[in-house]
């Protein structure tokens, strides 16, 4: 059985906090940050957003400029993750120019690769290559192997979408061997799923099986349930593109079901909608009207301004 988080109460508790100034200033201060990690880890956006502009209130009053830019850089990924894509780019400018104006290259490299996120999601990949090779550099010159290995990968993507399957694919073959030297098994099921997919693009449909599987099996193992969920997805487009609609059936309701746990609405609507048309091409009319019946009801709640 794979492992669920489930939304559990977050008992607020305070801590004494010294700020810097005068000595002997200490102040009361909530465990706002370990709150807004565990809210944006079960997806409460709200709750995640209010924290954030809480952070950066407390920052500001105390001109904290590095609380600040963590603030910043938290609210800008928060954006991009709700599709809010100018919020998000003005809070990362920034973060990064408070970052850079503190010579912390720590946050200035996560920053550096929220940009090329930014990017990558709006289609500009150009930009968010230069965006990923920036990241890739700084991170580099700072040994700071997590934020190689997240630039390896995003900059394997864009070679994906560009058409560029080799580049990616050697990309891919870094980052996998990084993690596997570190142990990561979390971030080994990744770079299989990112290394199936080229394949799949690649129309290399025997190679993206047996990648894909292979990562299937590990976020199984280890609980991953994000990872399952993109995995089963591009599973279900390789055998929906094989015309092998029994097995995308298979794989589509696994992927609805990832969905359902992860109030993931809009994945819900494209999994019933997909499922739809593979239960027409079996011939299952009754079982394709009743999953169609069910995106409506998902269309419906995004259109009323529902979570997404």
């Amino acid at each position: 059985m794979v492992w669920q988080p489930r939304r559990r109460p977050v008992r607020q508790r305070c801590c004494w906090q010294h700020y810097g100034g005068e000595p002997g200033w200490w102040q009361p201060v909530p465990l706002l940050w370990e709150k807004y990690k565990l809210l944006f880890l079960v997806g409460e956006w709200s709750g995640v957003q209010a924290l954030s502009r809480a952070m950066l209130a407390i920052a500001e009053r105390h001109s904290d400029e590095l609380l600040q830019a963590k603030g910043l850089a938290g609210l800008g990924w928060l954006h991009i993750q709700q599709g809010r894509y100018e919020q998000a780019q003005a809070a990362l400018a920034e973060s990064r120019r408070l970052f850079e104006k503190l010579g912390n290259d720590e946050g200035l490299v996560s920053v550096l690769g929220n940009q090329g996120v930014l990017l990558f999601v709006q289609k500009r990949y150009p930009e968010a290559l230069e965006m990923f090779l920036q990241q890739h550099r700084l991170a580099e010159d700072t040994n700071n192997s997590i934020q190689i290995s997240r630039a390896l990968n995003f900059i394997g993507l864009v070679h994906v979408e560009t058409g560029e399957s080799q580049k990616a694919l050697e990309c891919f073959g870094r980052r996998l061997e990084m993690e596997q030297r570190a142990g990561n098994t979390e971030q080994v099921r990744s770079v299989l799923c990112n290394i199936g997919y080229a394949h799949l693009r690649n129309g290399e449909y025997g190679l993206a099986e047996e990648h894909l599987t292979k990562s299937l099996e590990l976020g199984r193992k280890i609980g991953d349930i994000q990872g399952c969920y993109v995995t089963v997805g591009n599973l279900a487009g390789l055998h929906q593109l094989r015309r092998e609609w029994p097995m995308a059936e298979h794989h589509l309701k696994a992927a609805l079901e990832y969905a359902g746990r992860l109030c993931d609405v809009r994945g819900e609507l494209q999994c019933l909608r997909d499922l739809s048309l593979a239960c027409r091409e079996m011939g299952k009319e009754a079982e394709a009207r009743g999953h169609e019946a069910l995106a409506e009801e998902r269309q419906r709640l995004l259109d009323s301004g529902g979570p997404a």
